[in-house]
């Protein structure tokens, strides 16, 4: 489903990128999905995003910052997708993150947001600024505007989340490309759309071994409760 001839641990890009995300935080991953998996995952994504419910409120833990998007739930994958926990928990695919993150990464058990589907679909819709509570975002690309449309990840390694208002890094991307982030200390959020169009993505979290959380907050479990928020 993704290209293994590019993205594997001994591959002859497997250690630049792993500098990359040893200096930046965050890594990008061209064209990660395979073009010919990529209708299949794809369709399996629209079909649940039938089930999305809509956001838009400020959360409050986090500056008070805006989240104006569609999401579908860890739970309700889980019960209606057996592709998203397949990739989720596809062994070659964490060897080869641990590889780039240079510790062994393993996958949450049962929370709410352990994998998501988000979705910006209006004009000024945002996942705004957060961190996360686990410390591995690995975000594979559905739907992209590009640079121009907005939608784009925004980030500041080690910052606060007042600092993504200065001069954060942007990653735009197309659709079937995949980022990991280190989310756990990385202040970082997806731009508003500037038009009517559609930015989807799959998150999926990871954990690490020796990982120690800090204080956990509310905001997973307000963005994706199963009762509009």
């Amino acid at each position: 489903m993704y290209r293994s001839d590019l993205y594997h641990p001994g591959s002859e890009i497997a250690d630049e990128l792993k500098s990359h995300y040893q200096r930046l935080h965050h890594v990008p991953f061209p064209g990660f999905v395979a073009a010919e998996f990529f209708p299949e995952l794809k369709a399996e994504v629209d079909r649940l995003l039938e089930q999305s419910r809509r956001r838009d409120f400020l959360m409050e833990c986090m500056d008070n910052s805006p989240r104006r998007m569609n999401v579908v739930n860890g739970h309700t994958i889980e019960r209606l997708s057996t592709l998203i926990p397949q990739i989720y928990n596809d062994q070659r695919i964490i060897d080869f993150l641990s590889h780039v993150v240079g510790e062994k990464v393993l996958p949450l058990t049962d929370d709410i947001d352990r994998y998501v589907i988000n979705q910006l679909r209006k004009s000024s819709d945002t996942f705004g600024a957060h961190y996360d509570d686990y410390p591995l975002s690995f975000v594979l690309i559905m739907e992209s505007p590009g640079i121009e449309g907005g939608g784009y990840a925004e980030m500041v390694p080690n910052g606060a989340l007042s600092d993504l208002d200065v001069n954060p890094i942007k990653l735009p991307l197309k659709a079937a490309d995949a980022y990991l982030l280190k989310t756990d200390t990385t202040a970082h959020r997806v731009a508003p759309l500037k038009v009517d169009v559609l930015r989807t993505a799959i998150n999926l979290a990871y954990t690490t071994e020796n990982f120690v959380p800090r204080a956990i907050t509310e905001s997973a479990n307000k963005l994706y409760a199963e009762e509009e928020a």
